[in-house]
């Protein structure tokens, strides 16, 4: 499967050309709804507290932006930040309920 890996997306433009230029030619797109920018990604250190307005804003607008594209994969969340198992044990609601359920949802604990 040819795949792709997505990172620091802007929710706020509209991609319709790029992915439907990666459908015709059979490149599915995994997402990273993080961002490296302030606030856009979970904080290790506290990650409950990193739970607020501005970064679910971001990360389900991500999800909204690219779940209706027939080669979105999957969506990644928390890249880095998950590495035990207090900091991976709550799981936002949101995917569940966002009728995204053919899709994956992944956590990177760790890449290098």
């Amino acid at each position: 499967m040819n795949t792709i890996r997505v990172y620091n997306i802007d929710p706020s433009v509209n991609h319709d050309e790029c992915a439907s230029i990666f459908n015709a030619v059979g490149i599915y797109m995994i997402l990273d709804v993080n961002s490296p920018l302030s606030g856009e990604s979970i904080d290790r250190s506290n990650p409950a507290g990193s739970y607020n307005v501005g970064y679910l804003t971001r990360i389900f607008g991500v999800v909204e932006a690219f779940k209706g594209y027939p080669n979105t994969l999957a969506f990644f969340a928390a890249n880095e930040v998950m590495n035990d198992i207090s900091t991976s044990k709550d799981n936002p609601p949101y995917i569940r309920v966002s009728k995204c359920s053919s899709f994956k949802l992944g956590v990177l604990g760790l890449s290098t």
